[in-house]
């Protein structure tokens, strides 16, 4: 009798200790961090520099556009749809494309290596604001592709987008950024500028597991405007 009520306590003892530690592994685990698609680099950032965007991120008036209602009616009567870069210095001279934010939340990206994104989100060149662009560094079975370059602008520089009516908005380059991926501050990115901007987005840094590290980001503000067939 003794020796079966030994085991039994000693079954139930361990049963208790076994349970407890249990118990004790679930409670830890609940309070371990969790990975988030924001934290997942390889999630947020699959390809060239995708990013989940928020509202906050595209419409977070940054630093809204001073602009009255009515002039934003009148330039939206005479809206013409961007068609082209130039980009003289490092001999850029590209197609535009229009892009916008996936299903997924990612910002889409060109599908070729020749070709440059303006996204359809942000504003529009001509009509104040944050125009946002994006091109590939380098692209597989091409190599250097449209933006390969970009890392040599310089304050000063010219950028050139063409309209569809042969307006020609132009940007002079005021700084380039190299931000590690995690670090990217997408909302002061992609988000509006009180001065009518181009922002210009490519990979950087290094190359490893299939990612770019970094981010190069070049910001540049519009000196002019030349009408077609002036």
């Amino acid at each position: 009798m003794k020796t079966i009520f030994t085991s039994r306590w000693r079954v139930w003892l361990a049963g208790s200790v076994a349970a407890n530690v249990i118990a004790v592994a679930l409670l830890a685990f609940a309070f371990l961090p969790r990975e988030t698609p924001s934290t997942r680099t390889s999630d947020v950032y699959r390809d060239l520099f995708e990013h989940r965007l928020t509202r906050a991120d595209v419409r977070g008036e940054v630093a809204p556009p001073p602009v009255a209602s009515g002039a934003v009616t009148q330039a939206l009567a005479t809206f013409s749809p961007a068609t082209r870069m130039r980009i003289p210095r490092i001999g850029v001279d590209a197609d535009l494309v229009v892009l916008g934010i996936l299903p997924n939340g990612h910002m889409d990206d060109p599908s070729g290596p020749k070709e440059v994104g303006i996204y359809n989100f942000a504003s529009k060149p001509g009509l104040g604001g944050n125009s946002v662009f994006s091109g590939h560094v380098d692209y597989h079975d091409y190599g250097p592709a449209v933006f390969w370059n970009l890392k040599k602008l310089v304050a000063g520089d010219a950028i050139e987008v063409v309209l569809k009516d042969g307006t020609v908005v132009q940007y002079s380059v005021t700084a380039t950024h190299l931000y590690p991926v995690a670090e990217l501050p997408m909302a002061e990115v992609v988000g509006p500028t009180a001065t009518e901007s181009a922002t210009l987005i490519t990979c950087g840094g290094t190359f490893r597991n299939g990612e770019y590290s970094d981010r190069l980001i070049v910001r540049a503000v519009k000196t002019g405007m030349v009408k077609a067939g002036s």
